[in-house]
């Protein structure tokens, strides 16, 4: 708390400047009043109501977007990987997010009450959670925005919400609307931020300091989101500001690290609590994805280089071709405007590290992040198109022309990426009535060998089964793990039996899971046995029962 006051002091100091006249030291008056930051109004929860108010065709576009890539997910009841588990077994999922560093995630499931996992409620305010921390990042850029133009909420919701990225990231029902919640809540700690420098309350730093925390308790990689979010306000907040000088832009800078700082710290002490109640420790999932330590210099350096190629370039569904040309007009604009004056060459450098963030998660890993961690490419591929949205309406008065094709491309981008997320989630429907139909025929065939007690049986898978799909669905090679057939997901026989007996327990049936012991025996009988769905495939030996795909 006493930091937290020498922080606040330090700023507000700041904000009252002096002046020299001859050899007299008089202060200003209009200096005095000068607010410690260019931000016209504090943030509330009524401003932001105003503001949703009144851009209701902004509204209108937003639910449309969202609904034209979520609608599936919505209001269907297919299950994304994970999902089967937490229906099973989810006391061991739950207490395996400790070690996996995400308490929080257990935390907020027993708050909101949805402890008891429902995959229509969950697929439901994964949508709206979504769409809600989209409106509150739309409305944390408006408030802090100095360019001229109207910071209308469509130009970031839209290709916020038709994001694969985030699809893929939210894609995992049981934690999707967390997830919103937490993109929500990183919003919600710069806006206490910015009104702690504008009210000049050391309290409500501390508030904006927990309410970071809490982010990161629900996701880790939420720091990315906080780092990025951080430098999007910076370049809005002083963009053709003349009355603040460079010093005041660093402490700027400064009080959001210490923000940012003591958050993160005390993530960590309290992460390190909850592990102790819980007697768990630190996830192997999370050192395995470290390349840090592990391999060569020259190795970490080429895997990096070789993501930054993969995601500049567009490859793939969940890049887009038109980022790169994005962000070179964007840095052409900052170009400019740091030649007319209204941006200084802090400012050109904070927007080269708005481009950069997106490979944030790949230089902390050391290598290839998995996609659905990368959530600082869609939030720094919004800000980029809603700043030269708002940047070239103001800038071409006369060539209006020039306007209506930034509008348009934040339309046409944002409609591009629906289609991909649609997609993504008409795959996963058509995958999982596969799987249901694939689970009845794994079922008839176990019922042919004449079991009593289920119960007393452990399942075995040995291999993997890829869906036949259809030609109107992506194919596996172009997904992450949202969207795939269950039956195909097997990282080892341990993890793909897991997954698989979790599922087949759900249709209607009561088997155990294997142990480590009956595994290995399987493998060895699995050697000799015929492949699905050939006669033979399915098998009893002694208490496990063997399905060789």
């Amino acid at each position: 708390m006493e930091l937290a006051k020498i922080i606040m002091a330090s700023v507000e100091a700041i904000s009252v400047e002096t002046s020299s006249i001859e050899d007299s030291e008089t202060v200003s008056a209009s200096e005095v009043k000068r607010p410690s930051i260019p931000l016209r109004d504090k943030y509330s929860l009524r401003g932001f109501m105003k503001y949703l108010q009144g851009n209701p065709w902004d509204m209108v576009l937003s639910v449309f977007f969202l609904f034209m890539g979520y609608e599936l997910k919505m209001f269907g009841n297919s299950y994304s990987i994970d999902t089967e588990a937490m229906m099973q077994v989810p006391e061991n999922l739950y207490r395996s997010w400790v070690g996996l560093e995400r308490f929080g995630l257990l935390a907020l499931k027993k708050v909101l009450g949805l402890y008891w996992y429902n995959n229509a409620v969950a697929s439901f305010l994964t949508a709206m959670c979504l769409l809600l921390a989209a409106l509150l990042w739309a409305y944390l850029l408006a408030g802090a925005s100095n360019l001229k133009g109207k910071f209308h909420p469509a130009f970031f919701t839209v290709p916020f919400v038709a994001s694969p990225i985030l699809a893929e990231m939210v894609g995992f029902t049981l934690t999707g609307a967390e997830i919103g919640i937490a993109l929500g809540l990183v919003a919600c700690s710069l806006m206490l931020l910015l009104n702690s420098w504008f009210s000049k309350k050391w309290w409500v730093a501390v508030l904006s300091c927990l309410t970071a925390f809490a982010a990161f308790t629900l996701y880790l990689a939420m720091v990315t989101v906080f780092i990025t979010g951080v430098a999007m306000v910076f370049l809005v907040l002083f963009w053709d500001d003349r009355e603040h000088d460079l010093l005041r832009r660093f402490v700027f800078i400064f009080v959001a690290a210490g923000i940012f700082v003591f958050a993160y710290a005390f993530y960590k002490v309290a992460n390190a609590a909850a592990m102790k109640m819980y007697h768990v420790t630190t996830n192997a999932y999370i050192s395995d994805q470290s390349s840090w330590g592990k391999g060569s210099i020259h190795e970490i350096a080429h895997a990096i280089l070789s993501h930054a190629v993969t995601l500049y370039s567009g490859e793939g569904i969940y890049y887009s071709v038109a980022f790169p040309i994005v962000l070179g007009i964007f840095l052409a604009a900052m170009g400019i405007a740091v030649s007319r004056k209204h941006a200084d060459v802090l400012m050109f450098i904070v927007a080269l590290c708005v481009c950069a963030s997106p490979m944030m998660m790949s230089v902390v890993l050391g290598g290839n992040p998995s996609t659905r961690t990368e959530m600082s490419y869609p939030l720094a591929f919004s800000f980029v198109l809603s700043f030269l949205a708002v940047w070239a309406s103001v800038s071409f008065t006369k060539e209006r022309c020039v306007k209506w094709l930034a509008i348009f491309s934040v339309l046409a981008i944002g409609w591009s990426q629906a289609l991909i997320v649609n997609r993504i989630f008409y795959t996963e429907a058509t995958n999982h009535q596969q799987d249901m139909e694939l689970a009845q025929e794994i079922r008839t065939r176990i019922d042919e060998l004449n079991i009593d007690d289920q119960s007393e049986v452990s399942l075995v898978f040995l291999n993997y089964h890829k869906s036949a799909c259809n030609k109107d669905c992506y194919t596996s090679d172009q997904l992450g793990l949202v969207g795939r057939s269950l039956f195909e997901v097997t990282v080892s026989p341990e993890q793909g039996t897991f997954v698989k007996t979790n599922f087949l327990n759900i249709t209607g049936t009561n088997f155990a899971q294997a142990s480590t012991e009956q595994i290995e025996k399987a493998t060895e009988v699995g050697r000799s046995m015929p492949h699905w769905p050939a006669k033979g495939s399915v098998v009893q030996k002694d208490d496990f029962v063997i399905v060789n795909f």
